[in-house]
């Protein structure tokens, strides 16, 4: 199977115009959230790990082709439909005593919700899975080297921003192993719609985005970038459950955690996806790159 997509131009052009006909009359007035549906490729991006128990940070998700997206909403909420779920978040449903929004679940439910919807991923081969991970040890090391920049105001609302360089340097490798799938003989003018969860890594977000428009060699291809709440959005419902997954395996691998990699979550994190970890070495370079850029004026740290 190939690593990427290429399509018929006369049938890729027609599903096109179609698509934006379509869009036109559904949304005359074009908001964004209906321009990013309406886009033949999208990516789908969460983190997982930015609470003070997680030794490992994660950013992944999915790109695939809109109709395979359309097909994974489909039974996605077909699944969460029989089960009287509301929408999908790992954290809550694979937590000892279930929680959110489904407080009250017996253990085996909330399992059997997250094996269910594992099993609506793992035939859509058009899926194509990234996740990167970095050792919080290793980013609350490299935080020292930055302290020394930062004015007085700045060091005081640190922590409350301590996770917005590893967010923005993990993205950014996202962002390119996203580029890195598509074929050169993908028709010029199409582009990747990258929507991220609405949280507090906006402006991280924004700036990988735009080193990746500095330096990737398919930069041309970076199309809109939104934000969106998970709930509403199957898509990053999936990418929500595969970097939970990678998390967990990841920090069972390192012996962070006790247990065994069990159930359904291992097929998640499989051969055919692109996994990657910023290495200690790797994050300190990155780190000195980006205070270097700052001292020069290129950029705001």
């Amino acid at each position: 199977m190939s690593s990427g997509w290429s399509w018929d131009e006369r049938n890729y052009t027609a599903r096109r115009a179609q698509a934006e006909r379509l869009a036109e009359l559904l949304d005359p007035f074009g908001t964004k959230v209906r321009m990013l549906a309406m886009l033949d490729l999208r990516a789908y991006l969460d983190e997982s790990g930015t609470d003070a128990n997680s030794r490992v940070l994660v950013v992944g998700g999915y790109l695939a082709p809109a109709d395979d997206w359309n097909v994974l909403e489909a039974r996605w909420l077909d699944v969460l439909k029989t089960r009287n779920a509301p929408y999908y978040h790992a954290t809550d449903a694979e937590a000892m005593m279930p929680g959110g929004p489904y407080e009250g679940w017996s253990v085996e439910q909330a399992r059997e919700l997250t094996d269910s919807l594992v099993s609506v991923i793992e035939p859509i081969h058009a899926l194509k899975a990234v996740a990167v991970h970095v050792a919080t040890e290793h980013w609350l090391e490299a935080t020292e080297i930055i302290k020394p920049y930062l004015t007085e105001k700045e060091v005081k609302k640190f922590p409350k921003q301590l996770y917005n360089i590893p967010f923005q340097i993990l993205a950014k490798s996202c962002i390119d192993a996203m580029l890195d799938f598509l074929r050169s003989d993908l028709p010029t003018h199409e582009t990747v719609a990258f929507i991220f969860e609405d949280n507090d890594f906006k402006h991280a977000t924004l700036r990988a985005r735009d080193d990746v428009k500095r330096t990737h060699i398919h930069r041309a291809r970076i199309g809109s970038i939104g934000f969106e709440g998970k709930q509403k959005f199957a898509g990053l419902q999936a990418a929500d459950l595969l970097v939970w997954s990678y998390r967990r395996v990841t920090e069972l691998r390192r012996g962070d955690k006790i247990g065994s990699i069990h159930r359904s979550l291992t097929s998640l994190v499989n051969a055919d996806g692109r996994y990657r970890q910023v290495t200690r070495e790797q994050l300190f370079d990155r780190v000195n790159d980006g205070i270097g850029r700052v001292l020069r004026g290129e950029v705001e740290l």
